[in-house]
């Protein structure tokens, strides 16, 4: 007669025993079988390979100096991970919330509200990590504050179907991501929260549609062979649609001079060559010897600047969007100034605005082009981790992207010391790259999930255990 050891489900033996038995112990793994084990199912190596991808273009966009992405430049082409490295991140997000989600569609409602609890509980965790990532001060727009929102957003349609999703998708993309790139226009910035989740490096529009994407593909056999390669493809006719359609439908301005782009992303300050700017309109002030700030007067002229003005000898001006003084106050106009700048709104700047396929502008070239180059990334790395060879090959890259929450802030947390981040080039990302292998590969063999990883999901457990406990 046997009876079950309660809370183990275990069975135990009721027949007593003159002498205590001990329980034999494990037989310890080689490295070899450790190995295996990081690639093996349920894993999908694949999807591990595509968010290292991700993680490791991130790496790059910060610290290894990469330049704008020029297709038919190949010296540029290294710029690729600009943008599309946060795209690939979130589309892999959707797939990881669809396998965490599976069956929850004909769940019972108990189990369906203990689902969307612990996605709201990561998202939750994932937010405060990218709060506390912001205090380091690096100079980079870290992702996972958003991250852990696209968490909270996505808990409740989890259970939709897969038409209700892909129509949600198409409005995100064809209505609201257009409406931001026309509040972009405009020089609409808004306060802190527009910025975080509309306005910002990261539009709102943009990467739910990618990690609702995720969402129906996850939903997918990730194994199969011809599911990843109809991703490829449809991938490619995206990518070549929207940036075919953004290079064909943006507006050329052949005197439109260089602008830099700024160092911190977050910022609103461009600089320019001086002897190309006309300040007519423009309120300035001398900040140095060889640059003004400038901001936009509604309703007040300016005369255009002549020889021996503040900008004739002045190589730079800075000119400052006036959405980044809000709705302070303007002496022309009283105490109030709209936060809308329209006295030089033009059709071609709307229209550019509409169809970029910069990275992180939200705009249709960038949400269509973009998107297609992530979804045909995510079907080839899911297409080279079947094979076992290649998947035993990719143990590191896999090791890597199965904890990317611990190397993505080990890569912040760098920010600290400035000989990791600097000077900025291949050099650094590579050596970044290859400690962070190491590492991610000696822990998954040694102790299996990320640290970062295993406190996320503890904790997510835990609040989705105490927020479903039983009504009254």
């Amino acid at each position: 007669m046997t009876t079950t050891l309660e809370g183990a489900g275990a069975p135990l033996s009721s027949t007593p025993t003159s002498t205590p038995t001990s329980t034999p112990s494990r037989p310890r793994r080689g490295i070899g079988e450790r190995w295996s084990r990081i690639v093996r199912p349920p894993r999908v190596a694949g999807l591990d390979v595509a968010r290292a991808l991700a993680v490791v273009g991130m790496i790059a966009a910060h610290v290894g100096n990469a330049p704008q992405f020029v297709v038919g430049d190949p010296g540029t082409w290294a710029g690729v991970v600009h943008g599309r490295s946060s795209l690939l991140f979130a589309l892999v997000a959707g797939v990881s919330i669809a396998l965490m989600t599976r069956g929850v569609r004909t769940a019972p409602a108990d189990e369906v509200r203990r689902t969307r609890l612990a996605l709201v509980g990561r998202g939750v965790v994932v937010l405060g990590l990218g709060v506390l990532l912001e205090l380091v001060g690096s100079p980079v727009a870290i992702i996972l504050g958003f991250y852990g929102i696209l968490f909270i957003l996505v808990a409740p349609i989890v259970g939709w179907s897969t038409r209700r999703l892909l129509l949600l998708v198409a409005v995100l993309v064809v209505v609201l991501g257009p409406l931001v790139s026309l509040a972009k226009a405009t020089y609409l910035l808004g306060g802190s929260a527009a910025q975080l989740v509309l306005l910002g490096m990261y539009p709102l529009p943009v990467w739910l549609a990618l990690v609702l994407t995720g969402l129906v593909v996850g939903r997918g056999d990730l194994g199969s062979l011809r599911r990843a390669g109809a991703m490829v493809a449809v991938g490619i006719v995206l990518c070549v649609a929207g940036y075919g359609g953004a290079t064909l439908l943006a507006p050329v301005d052949a005197d439109e001079p260089s602008v830099a782009e700024p160092s911190d992303p977050g910022s609103s300050i461009v600089e320019v060559p001086g002897e190309d700017v006309d300040l007519a309109g423009f309120t300035c002030i001398r900040q140095d010897e060889e640059s003004v700030s400038c901001w936009r007067t509604a309703g007040a002229t300016v005369e255009a600047p002549v020889p021996g003005s503040v900008t004739s000898g002045s190589p730079l001006v800075k000119l400052e969007s006036s959405a980044s003084f809000g709705w302070s106050a303007d002496p022309a106009d009283g105490w109030w100034r709209s936060p809308l700048v329209t006295d030089s709104l033009t059709w071609d700047a709307v229209r550019g605005a509409l169809v970029s396929a910069e990275p992180h502008s939200g705009g249709l070239g960038e949400v269509v082009g973009s998107g297609g180059f992530v979804l045909a990334t995510l079907g080839l790395c899911l297409a080279l981790g079947r094979p076992r060879v290649l998947r035993q090959l990719l143990v590191p890259v896999a090791a890597l992207g199965s904890m990317p929450l611990t190397v993505y802030s080990l890569h912040i947390v760098s920010f600290f010391v400035p000989r990791f981040v600097e000077p900025t080039g291949l050099t650094t990302w590579l050596w970044q790259v290859g400690v962070l292998l190491a590492a991610a590969t000696l822990w998954a063999l040694t102790l299996g999930k990320g640290p970062l990883e295993r406190l996320t999901a503890r904790l997510a457990a835990r609040y989705a255990v105490r927020g479903a406990g039983p009504r009254t």
